[in-house]
């Protein structure tokens, strides 16, 4: 014959069950939270930090993490930047996971925004294809940049932009976001 359990007991096992629900939509609304977090977001929880990109060419470029814009991230290395547009990441690797941080003033800006500051200077840019250019950037149009090189001028789409080089002898001051 089995006894009946004691009221106590009942009580125990209710709290059990609660307790055990409680932590389970707590660890769904984790979940939910970290599946909304961007790239970006992620990116610039890692300003200051060391950072290694992959690219989608295949190249790891790494250096700390400057600026995380909404379509890109700017990498330092001693006087060198790198910005690499998000779409050319193929994977980013850090210490360990960053907060997620939301976007403040430059940080609003796009990969546009920070190239528009660079016109009238030399850089180095990657494309689609693993093709290099130098020379000098003349214009950034809403879905192209142009370089000046060799008495000629090359448009190249946003799209094909892998990675963009050029020297810091000034702070970035992005304008306006887009």
């Amino acid at each position: 014959m089995t006894e009946l359990p004691q009221m106590w007991e009942l009580s125990a096992l209710v709290q059990m069950e609660e307790k055990a629900d409680a932590a389970e939509h707590m660890r769904t609304a984790i979940l939910v939270e970290q599946a909304s977090v961007a790239l970006a977001d992620r990116l610039r929880g890692a300003t200051g930090w060391a950072a290694s990109l992959r690219c989608v060419d295949g190249v790891a470029v790494t250096g700390s993490v400057e600026l995380a814009t909404a379509d890109s991230v700017v990498l330092a290395d001693g006087r060198q930047r790198l910005l690499v547009p998000l779409a050319a990441i193929a994977a980013a690797t850090v210490s360990e996971i960053p907060p997620a941080l939301p976007a403040r003033g430059a940080e609003r800006a796009s990969a546009r925004t920070v190239l528009r500051d660079l016109v009238d200077r030399g850089i180095t840019l990657v494309i689609t294809g693993g093709v290099e250019a130098a020379g000098v950037l003349v214009a950034v149009g809403s879905d192209h940049l142009a370089l000046a090189a060799d008495g000629r001028i090359t448009m190249i789409p946003m799209a094909a932009v892998v990675r963009v080089g050029w020297r810091r002898d000034r702070e970035l001051s992005p304008g306006p976001p887009d």
